[in-house]
């Protein structure tokens, strides 16, 4: 476990060197995260579980490195380990076609404690939506709130064709 630990940890950095320098399928993106998730649960252990669907059209979709993983790592630091009993990251990727463009739509959700933490800075979400930003042709929305104990952040953006 540890070995695999030390290789996830070198995969997140190599991946944090090279952010914002190229665009990588949202499969690699979603397997980032699943690698700092791996290494988030050997200290939070069955707290911590996720389900991520992913369509096979959203999958091929190229989006900046490093756009999916901080919001990810958020749902981990304010939601589920907040929470004494742990919790559920839910990660839903598909494609939505809108008027001639495909756009992609991707939905994070985590718990909330009880007695969520302020709002905090925002920096993640700004930090991905001007990733998000760079990224897409057109139309990009992000937007969150909390629905029924669960913060939700939604981002529908069209990607470039780069």
């Amino acid at each position: 476990r540890a070995e695999d630990a030390v290789l996830d940890l070198a995969d997140l950095m190599r991946s944090s060197l090279t952010a914002g320098q190229k665009l990588i399928p949202l499969s690699e993106e979603v397997e980032l995260c699943e690698k700092y998730l791996q290494i988030e649960s050997m200290r939070m252990g069955d707290r911590l579980q996720w389900q991520f669907t992913v369509s096979p059209e959203a999958a091929k979709i190229n989006i900046p490195s490093l756009s999916l993983q901080p919001l990810v790592e958020n749902a981990v630091l304010h939601g589920v380990s907040q929470i004494p009993a742990g919790g559920i990251i839910k990660l839903d990727a598909n494609t939505e076609v809108q008027g001639e463009s495909t756009a992609l739509i991707l939905k994070v959700q985590n718990p909330v404690p009880d007695t969520p933490a302020d709002e905090g800075n925002q920096i993640a979400l700004k930090n991905v939506s001007a990733r998000l930003l760079a990224g897409a042709s057109g139309l990009l929305s992000l937007a969150s709130r909390i629905e029924s104990g669960n913060y939700i952040i939604e981002i529908s953006m069209v990607p470039n064709e780069r």
